[in-house]
């Protein structure tokens, strides 16, 4: 365990600072060089829930890295102990690649953490720990940058609106760091646009995650959320979500269009990546198309 750092730094020298809670001391130790290697301030790390609880007012992370799966007190316990201790901190849930993994990293976005990172199952190195790092320091920059944002002035919803002129056929929405839980209050707040034209929804996740995600969004909105799968016409009512792995595009034209999956290349590292379903919508729809 990394004791925390005795003395805070000027305000104006300030780096964000994380924490890293993991029972594995292999893991500890690369993610913390990791996220020091991005610039942050590894602020503690710490073996289980317990210890992190311990080290949380004398270490004062502002992001910690919170395993799920650990001896004495796990993830899921911890998770609202940190928040009802440090409620400004952000917490990122750290979970294995598999089903029962992604089934506790949504029972902890309902809990209060902000975003999941799924980790390989096997040791952190080659191509899956490229990855794992690669979605780490984005994750860690996505939430820099939101702490670091002037909050917007406060005014009241408005409904959404297509080009002018045109009413809206198709809703596409695009996540990265801090979507799962931005596109359940997303969907939330669209009301009955969901009833009357289809939307569909990529976040860039593994496959796994993406099905239980489509189960969390149905869960927390009501509305008639599923994967979506090759072929599939698109219909009002329906929320479908990028599956895994895959890019999700649109074939056909307005009226008859329909999903198409396909496992080109990632875009920037990301598959699906929301540029495919855009450039799809734009071309089918045009001005009637919202994103």
């Amino acid at each position: 365990m990394l004791a925390a750092s005795a003395e805070a730094p000027k305000a104006s020298e300030r780096r964000p600072r994380g924490m890293g809670v993991d029972d594995s001391v292999v893991v500890r130790g690369i993610v913390a060089r990791w996220v020091a290697a991005a610039g942050y301030d590894v602020c503690a790390t710490a073996a289980n829930g317990r210890q992190a609880l311990d080290l949380l007012a004398a270490s004062r992370p502002d992001i910690v890295l919170l395993d799920l799966e650990m001896p004495e007190l796990d993830g899921v316990t911890a998770l609202p102990l940190i928040l009802e201790r440090r409620p400004a901190v952000s917490v990122i849930v750290v979970s294995t690649l598999t089903q029962r993994g992604a089934v506790l990293s949504f029972r902890c976005l309902r809990l209060g953490a902000v975003d999941c990172l799924p980790k390989p199952a096997s040791r952190l190195d080659g191509a899956a720990a490229d990855e794992f790092r690669r979605e780490l320091v984005a994750k860690l920059e996505g939430l820099t940058a939101e702490r670091n944002r002037a909050p917007a002035p406060a005014h009241p919803p408005s409904p959404p609106q297509p080009g002018r002129g045109a009413a809206a056929e198709i809703v596409m929405i695009g996540a990265s760091t801090g979507g799962p839980q931005a596109v359940t209050d997303l969907l939330t707040g669209l009301g009955d646009v969901v009833a009357r034209v289809p939307v569909l929804v990529v976040q860039h996740m593994p496959p796994t995650f993406t099905a239980v995600f489509a189960d969390h969004l149905a869960s927390q909105t009501g509305l008639a959320v599923r994967e979506a799968v090759h072929g599939q016409p698109l219909l009002p009512g329906q929320v479908l979500v990028a599956p895994g792995g895959r890019h999700m595009g649109l074939a056909g034209g307005v009226g008859r269009a329909a999903i198409r999956l396909d496992d080109s290349p990632p875009l920037r590292h990301c598959r699906p990546a929301l540029d495919v379903l855009f450039g799809d919508g734009a071309r089918l729809f045009g001005s009637r198309a919202l994103g």
